[in-house]
């Protein structure tokens, strides 16, 4: 067959890699291969890996599409081995929407997501550019601002080692006003059996 055609979208293949344009690599590669399924198969099969495991980082560090990045790596995953980045990358990304898929909904799921991922990618972020810290940060109020409501419940029934032991927790992230601080002292002194120390 007259192969000039797929030649000369080869070579075009291969400009658009010197540039760093994996979408328009990605889409002549798709031609070539429409074409032709044959043609240079083994090399348009590893130029298919480079667009697309180049294209899933892009999209996940510069971009914050991590959904996209996530796509194709796994595509990429199907033309040969991702290296260890890029594994790595695409487990943040899903660990991070994982975790904001129970953003409003359940607080301490989002720290448990986003704590360990503040430690090895604080700065990942998604579209919104809300990063890794961003989010733990939130999450970690909200969920101090629900433990001071159940200290302020148990608080008024009484049950004053659960007030105690609440009010310290939160008192190590927010503090306190003086309401609180003055209901925490007394639910520590009724806890620990100690007599209020009397007004002069």
């Amino acid at each position: 067959p007259d192969r000039r055609d797929q030649a000369q979208l080869f070579e075009t293949a291969l400009a658009y890699k010197d540039v760093e344009n994996w979408t328009a690599l990605i889409e002549t590669l798709n031609t070539l291969r429409h074409h032709d399924p044959e043609y240079k198969a083994i090399e348009i099969d590893g130029l298919y890996f480079i667009a697309y495991r180049n294209r899933g980082m892009q999209r996940i560090q510069v971009e914050g599409n991590l959904e996209g990045g996530i796509f194709d790596l796994n595509r990429a995953e199907l033309f040969g081995l991702l290296d260890v980045d890029a594994s790595i990358y695409r487990d943040w990304s899903t660990a991070y929407i994982t975790g904001v898929s129970f953003w409003e909904v359940d607080w301490e799921m989002v720290v448990k997501y986003f704590n360990p991922l503040a430690l090895s990618a604080p700065y990942l972020s998604d579209s919104t550019y809300f990063t890794v810290q961003d989010r733990l940060a939130t999450a970690q109020v909200e969920v101090n601002l629900a433990e001071l409501d159940a200290a302020r419940y148990r608080f008024s029934v009484g049950k004053w080692c659960d007030a105690y032991d609440l009010f310290s927790q939160v008192s190590a992230f927010i503090e306190l006003s003086d309401e609180d601080m003055g209901k925490y002292e007394e639910a520590r002194n009724r806890c620990l059996g100690v007599e209020p120390t009397a007004e002069p």
